[in-house]
This record gives structure tokens, C-alpha cells and sequence, in this order.
């Protein structure tokens, strides 16, 4: 792991063993982890081990499907054993809550925005764990321990760059909407969103300007300028289109813990299981699997 990530064929082998045991405290369990799931890999064997065998001449087996290569799931199947989601001890139970979770560089935008959440925080983590295996570039950081509010100013900002502005129905979710944009939706000024956080009076209606001349909202950070893996041009728009049903403002339009299945880009790592009894993985005719979220590119 020369540039401190994973070969792209390796990550969805990854999130197909960890995805099944979410999908399981979602659906089955009623619990929401609240974690960063990367946190539970603690002894870098686990990884490394399949990433010298991958890359050091014991690669899993593969099939030609003429235009796309299908890889086969890779198992932990030696001493280290099998990929676990673990380190439960920030778990919730329960369908919705409120207050502080996760990590702060991996904190959903609900999270930040003191806004109730479930367990979509957890399907973006999924999406940030997908990047960050894949990806040397970070997309979120901490940029201010000391600060909170400041924080979350340049950690809302970052995510403006990426997704594009927020819809009002999402701001209006949240009484901490007011400390960052004015009542048209536009951020605030830096010494605004600070004089705000001094002050119980709501400027929600007032017009205060744009916050970009003070901490600059970046229109040359975007997914495709900072994604390098894929190196396939269609794979790597596949993987795009999988981390932005992830990572979208709105949790009720994430991909959930069981429409990832049928993402394109999840579904083909899966194929080889298919195709080893018979089946070729896809549709009639190659088509996408049923009720796929991703049969076109946004």
C-alpha cells in the first residue's frame, strides 16, 4: 500500500463483509453503530495480509466478461480470520435520536447540525470508509480541535464544495441552520457565524451575505477531480456514483443498508459467487440486477 490505500479491486471485497452485518443491525437488531467503522481495524495485518497476496502473485480468481473483469470475493481465511464490525460501544438502539455521534471528521451533516438522525449516519460513514480505502486524498478533516463552531463552519463548507448547496427543506430540519446561513439559504459571513453563537437573537431573516470571501467554498474539489481509482474510466465513475448515493444531504436519500446490494458497483463484486453455480451475475442480456439504484450515472 504504497500511497496508504487499498488496490480498487479489494475494497468492495471489503464492504461486502462488513454491509451484511449492517444491514443486520438496521433491519434486525434496531441499532445504529455511530462509529467510524475504519476504527475497528486496529491490527493492519487484517488488510495487508490480502493486499500482498492480491498484489504479490496470489490474486482471487477473476472472470473476462469481455468489456469488465469480474472479481471473486477475497476471504480473511488464514489466522487472521474474517473481517467483524465491531467496537459497538457507541451504538444506539432505537430508529431515531438526537446529540452529538461519530467521530468528528466523520460526523454526518445532520449530526453537526444538531438535527435528529438514524441510521443513515451510519450508511455515511459506509460511503466515507469507501473513500478512504480507496482514495489518498481526504475528502473531510478536522481543521479546528479547539473550536467547535469554527469547525463545523469549514467542515460544512467542504461538504458545499462536494455536494452543491444544501436544500432549504434540509436547513429548516435544524434550529443551528440560523448560525451558519442566512434566512435565503446563503452562508454567513466567518465573523457572522461567530457573533451568532454570542447572541439569542435569530437572524434566521436576515440577509448577511455569502461566507465564500472568508473561508473559501473550493469549486475545483469535486469527486472526479479528486477520485484516482479506479484507473478503468467506467469503474471509477461506477465508484462516484456509489459514494454520492452515500454521501448526500438529505439521509432519507442515501442508499440504505440493503439498496447498496443493488448498486452496480457493489453488485459486480458479488457476480463471481453468481457465476461459479451457473449464473452470470447480471440480468438478462447483461442487464443491471433488479430495482438497481445506479443504472445510469448521474
Amino acid at each position: 500500500m504504497p500511497d496508504g490505500v487499498f488496490d480498487a479491486d479489494i475494497v468492495p471485497q471489503i464492504l461486502l463483509q462488513v454491509l451484511p452485518t449492517i444491514h443486520f443491525l438496521h433491519t434486525e437488531a434496531n441499532i445504529t453503530h455511530t462509529g467510524n467503522i475504519l476504527e475497528g481495524i486496529q491490527d493492519e495485518r487484517l488488510l495487508a495480509k490480502l493486499e500482498e497476496d492480491e498484489l504479490g502473485g496470489k490474486p482471487c480468481p477473476r472472470k473476462d466478461a469481455g468489456d469488465r473483469t469480474i472479481y471473486s470475493t477475497r476471504y480473511f481465511r488464514e489466522s487472521i480470520g474474517d473481517l467483524y464490525l465491531c467496537d459497538l460501544g457507541e451504538a444506539v438502539v432505537g430508529n431515531e435520536h438526537a446529540g452529538p455521534a461519530m467521530p468528528t471528521q466523520y460526523r454526518a451533516p445532520e449530526v453537526i447540525l444538531g438535527m435528529k438522525w438514524n441510521y443513515a449516519i451510519d450508511m455515511w460513514s459506509v460511503g466515507l470508509m469507501a473513500w478512504d480505502m480507496m482514495q489518498p486524498t481526504d475528502i473531510f478533516k478536522v481543521y479546528n480541535r479547539e473550536n467547535e463552531l469554527l469547525n463545523n463552519a469549514h467542515h460544512l463548507a467542504a461538504m458545499i464544495a462536494l455536494l452543491g448547496p444544501p436544500p432549504q427543506e434540509f436547513l429548516e430540519r435544524s434550529q443551528e441552520s440560523w448560525k451558519y446561513w442566512d434566512g435565503k439559504g446563503q452562508f454567513l459571513p466567518l465573523w457572522a457565524i461567530l457573533t451568532n453563537a454570542l447572541l439569542v437573537t435569530d437572524w434566521r431573516t436576515m440577509s448577511l451575505g455569502n461566507w465564500r470571501n472568508i473561508v473559501p467554498i473550493r469549486t475545483d474539489r469535486t469527486f472526479e477531480s479528486l477520485a484516482t481509482k479506479p484507473a478503468d474510466e467506467e469503474e471509477r465513475d461506477l465508484f462516484i456514483n456509489f459514494i454520492t448515493g452515500l454521501l448526500c444531504w438529505l439521509p432519507e436519500e442515501r442508499l440504505d443498508s440493503f439498496q447498496v446490494f443493488s448498486h452496480l458497483w457493489i453488485y459486480r463484486a458479488m457476480s463471481i459467487d453468481q457465476a461459479s453455480n451457473g449464473d452470470s451475475g447480471q440480468g438478462e442480456s447483461g442487464s443491471p440486477p433488479p430495482n438497481s439504484r445506479l443504472t445510469t450515472l448521474k
